[in-house]
Formats: C-alpha cells, sequence, structure tokens
C-alpha cells in the first residue's frame, strides 16, 4: 500500500505538486480499466464502421493506434465516448448539433471500472492525510487523451469538439470553476494511463507558482476551443520555474487549485493517456453545482458512498436534462472581453 509519506506533504506545500511514483495497482486499478476502454472504442468503430463513416473497424490494431486511426477517420469526435464527464455546451454548438439532436448526445463513460478507479481504495490512502476521512469525487473530471499534433491538427472543429485531444495550455485548476469553490481545498490527482513523456506530452509545473493567488484567466487561442476564458497568457509565467514532470503508468501527481501547469505537445506516434480527478472534503462546494460528485470515502458514513455505476450514470443523466434547460450556465467567473487580456 503507498501511503502519503512526509516527504509528498512537504512538496505540495513547498512546491504545489508532487509526484506519487506506484500508487496505483496494475491489475486492481489499471487492467480493468485497460479492458473497459478498449470495449468502449470496439463498440463505436463497429458503429462508425457499420454507418459508413469510417472505412474499416481497425479491429486488427492495438488500442491506442486503432484509437488514432478511428478518431481521425470519424466525422464528429468519439472522445466524448470515453470521457467521464458531460460536453458543455458551447462544445456541443461546436459540433454541430441542432438543439433536437443535442437532446440524444448523452455520451460520457460511467463504467464500473472507471468508477472503481476513481474511488480505488490506494487512491484514498494517499489522499487521506491531506483531505481527512470524509473524502467526496469532485465532478471536475476528465479523460485527457492526447492524439500525435500532426493527427490533432488535421481533425475538424467537430472532431476536436471535446478540446481534450489538444496541448494543455497554463491555468490553474481554481480558475475553472466558479468562486463559490474558492475556500475549498481540493486536491488534483492526475492519473497516469500510460508512460507520460517529455515527447508525448507530460505535464510542466510552475514550482512554487501556487503561493502568488489566482491569476486572470483569458481567451484560448490556437485550441479547438479558442475564445473561451480558459488559460493564463504564457508571458505572465516565470518560464524560469517550469518542469516537466515525467510520470510512469500508475503513477499519481498531486497538485493544489492555484498550481500553474500546463501539458506538452504529443510529438510521437502513439497517445498519451491520463485521467484529471479531484477531490476534498465532503460537504464543501465543487465550483460547478450543475455536476454531480460522489462520495468516495467515508470513515464514519461508509453507506454513503457511491459504488453503483448504474447510479453513477443516473445522477449524470439527470444533470444533462438540467443543463439543457438553462439558456446560458455558468462554468467560470471570467469575462472574456476584459482589457487585462
Amino acid at each position: 500500500m503507498v501511503t502519503l509519506a512526509a516527504e509528498y506533504l512537504t512538496q505540495i506545500e513547498q512546491n504545489g505538486y508532487a509526484l506519487v511514483p506506484g500508487a496505483l495497482d496494475e491489475e486492481l486499478d489499471l487492467r480493468p480499466v485497460d479492458d473497459e476502454f478498449n470495449a468502449i472504442l470496439d463498440r463505436v468503430a463497429h458503429e462508425l464502421h457499420r454507418s459508413g463513416d469510417i472505412s474499416s473497424d481497425y479491429a486488427h490494431l492495438p488500442f491506442d493506434q486503432r484509437l488514432i486511426r478511428v478518431a481521425a477517420e470519424s466525422p464528429t469526435s468519439i472522445m466524448e465516448h470515453f470521457e467521464i464527464s458531460l460536453a458543455q455546451p458551447h462544445e456541443l454548438a461546436m459540433s454541430g448539433l441542432n438543439p433536437d439532436e443535442r437532446k440524444k448526445r448523452f455520451r460520457m463513460n460511467t463504467g464500473q471500472a472507471t468508477l472503481n478507479l476513481l474511488r480505488s481504495p490506494r487512491l484514498m490512502d494517499i489522499l487521506e492525510p491531506l483531505i481527512g476521512g470524509e473524502i467526496y469525487c469532485n465532478p471536475v473530471q476528465h479523460t485527457r487523451i492526447k492524439l500525435p499534433v500532426g493527427i490533432s491538427e488535421r481533425l475538424t472543429p467537430a472532431q476536436r469538439a471535446t478540446g481534450l485531444t489538444d496541448t494543455t495550455i497554463w491555468h490553474q485548476d481554481g480558475g475553472v470553476v466558479l468562486p463559490e469553490a474558492d475556500r475549498t481545498f481540493t486536491v488534483t490527482v492526475w492519473v497516469a494511463m500510460n508512460d507520460a513523456t517529455e515527447e508525448n506530452g507530460c505535464l510542466v509545473y510552475s514550482k512554487r507558482s501556487h503561493r502568488s493567488g489566482l491569476s486572470f484567466h483569458c481567451p484560448t487561442t490556437g485550441t479547438a476551443r479558442p475564445g473561451l476564458a480558459g488559460s493564463i497568457p504564457e508571458e505572465w509565467i516565470d518560464t524560469d520555474t517550469a518542469v516537466p514532470v515525467p510520470a510512469r503508468r500508475g503513477d499519481v501527481l498531486l497538485h493544489v487549485p492555484l498550481t500553474k501547469h500546463r501539458s506538452l505537445a504529443n510529438r510521437t506516434d502513439g497517445i498519451r493517456w491520463s485521467f484529471d480527478l479531484r477531490y476534498h472534503k465532503t460537504g464543501e462546494p465543487t465550483g460547478r453545482p450543475l455536476f454531480p460528485g460522489f462520495v468516495a470515502r467515508s470513515r464514519s458514513h461508509p453507506e454513503t458512498e457511491l459504488r453503483d455505476a448504474n447510479e453513477w450514470r443516473e445522477q449524470w443523466q439527470a444533470a444533462w436534462n438540467r443543463l439543457l434547460e438553462i439558456e446560458k450556465p455558468s462554468f467560470n467567473r471570467w469575462n472574456i472581453d476584459s482589457s487585462v487580456c
């Protein structure tokens, strides 16, 4: 069992982040998710092939190469099938769907193996020294499957609508939620599902940046989601403190809401696959009240923990139905027309 030793607590306090090697178990945590994602890709590939949208189901290829081929050839994004959050309204608008089509577009991964990973006892044991015994899984969570840069650049806006295939630009996790969460101590857990290197797009942290407060986030440029207030201009970053942090499969990276970070481009011929997860004390504001979180561990009331993927899916389906009824849902605090940018 990997627990959060004092050295990691010190690293988080001093630098704003820490790498915990070998945090997850290959058989109990990682391989079931591999199998689940393989099954999702198999289903999606067969559906697209039957409909004539792709020339082959590419069943002979390994997961990463098959996903690249299917993603590149599909006329729409396939990433939402693997995502563990809902597409936001601006992403749906970019997909070209009309309002009636959007209502039918509930697509995300709520599989049992993925849920088990999000509430893995090994993750909970790491988080408990930071958060305590009442741990809530925040709904701001993502599957990140970064495609090779040459493939990603050729995708259409409809194919890239989720924005999860691109280089992630400088931001703070506290800057992409509502102000209600400013007093919530949230720990981001970045899970490496395959080796993350400087070549395929590992994370880059700005050391000690968590000490300088929340930066204004400006409209993004040069990505699949231009115009959204979701990035810190690079000229505002002290590049002397920028440190790439490679991670091996099964490692986790921990950081706090004010730590500035980004990811590098994937300049290999494979994928870089990770999960972005966030946790805090149960009962505290999540910063995204439209989306459902869940109790991942409760020492005092274990019966409140979410264990059933069907229940998890029902919660997200209900959130989707509510979201479509809101004309202009709010997801962050920034005014993209600010003169600051």
